[in-house]
């Protein structure tokens, strides 16, 4: 196994949606994606053999941390083939501020107005 150094300081633009809407009859926007920024490390497998069951781990003045894969259905331990390469998600921070996101959030959600029938509509 062998940690790419080279790799480490780049950082990659990724989106993950906070929600998505399942309405046929919606024609507004069905997903609501957030932009933040990773820095991911490649771990390559450089054995004849599967890698079974890795994890990542920093270790900070004897405190260890659980890194995550950038599999999401295998987050915590990770097979990495023979020959092959896995990447740890070292660190994420968001592209916008918390402020802004929110913001944004919240039009999103008042895009979808009120259920309740007004005082002066009649069904």
């Amino acid at each position: 196994m062998s940690f790419e150094r080279d790799d480490f300081t780049k950082g990659i633009e990724m989106l993950i949606s906070l929600y998505t809407l399942n309405l046929p009859n919606w024609n507004q926007s069905k997903e609501f994606k957030v932009s933040y920024f990773v820095t991911r490390s490649k771990i390559k497998n450089k054995t004849h053999y599967p890698a079974e069951n890795c994890k990542g781990i920093l270790r900070n003045n004897n405190i260890d941390e659980k890194i995550c894969w950038s599999v999401p259905t295998e987050r915590y331990t990770m097979v990495i083939n023979s020959h092959s390469e896995e990447y740890l998600d070292i660190c994420a921070f968001l592209k916008e501020t918390p402020e802004y996101i929110y913001e944004q959030l919240r039009k999103k959600i008042s895009d979808f107005g009120d259920d309740e029938p007004s005082a002066g509509a009649r069904a």
